[in-house]
């Protein structure tokens, strides 16, 4: 939901400054400084369902007038030097200084397919019916590829345990290379 701009601004430029490609994955809300940080990314990733939300930052302040100007004058400069310049960085020409101005003071949800238009992500990953059931089909197989490994191996184990009581006692009348034939038509 956010946090800290000073830490949220370091984390940004600590991304920016790792050496491999970075993707930042949104799979839920990213919102206030949280929304900042994966634009140090170099591939946004966002779930269709996900949402960014930006606004101006914002403090506690008391003191005088003097005092409340200056906290205002510095939450212009935290805006202009970090926050702007974080979202420009990754939306490039898709989104004008003005309007981003216009969705910071408006403290604006965006949506993915709005993220993608404005350059916020660089791709949407779409939660369909179909995909569901894919993912459903394949855990069914997965589960049942177990299974079947688990019922094979414990057949394995059963039957050596079989042989080696048959052999104990000595009533094997097969040949051993025939017996395990027979394991291996079984199995």
């Amino acid at each position: 939901m956010g946090g800290s701009v000073s830490e949220g601004v370091a984390i940004f430029n600590q991304l920016r400054r790792h050496k491999d490609k970075v993707t930042a994955y949104i799979d839920g809300f990213a919102c206030s400084i949280a929304s900042v940080i994966p634009m140090a990314a170099s591939k946004v990733v966002m779930s269709e369902t996900a949402m960014l939300m930006i606004h101006n930052p914002w403090t506690f302040a008391m003191g005088n007038a003097k005092e409340l100007r200056k906290t205002a004058e510095d939450l212009d400069k935290v805006r202009d030097g970090c926050i702007i310049p974080a979202y420009k960085a990754k939306c490039g020409d898709k989104l004008t200084d003005e309007k981003l101005i216009e969705m910071l003071d408006n403290e604006t949800f965006i949506n993915s397919t709005e993220a993608l238009e404005y350059g916020f992500c660089d791709e949407i990953v779409p939660v369909s019916d179909e995909e569901k059931k894919e993912e459903a089909a394949n855990k069914v197989q997965e589960e049942y590829d177990a299974a079947k490994t688990e019922i094979r191996n414990s057949m394995e184990v059963r039957f050596g345990e079989m042989v080696a009581h048959i052999k104990a006692r000595g009533i094997m009348k097969k040949p051993a290379d025939e017996l395990h034939a027979c394991q291996s038509a079984i199995l």
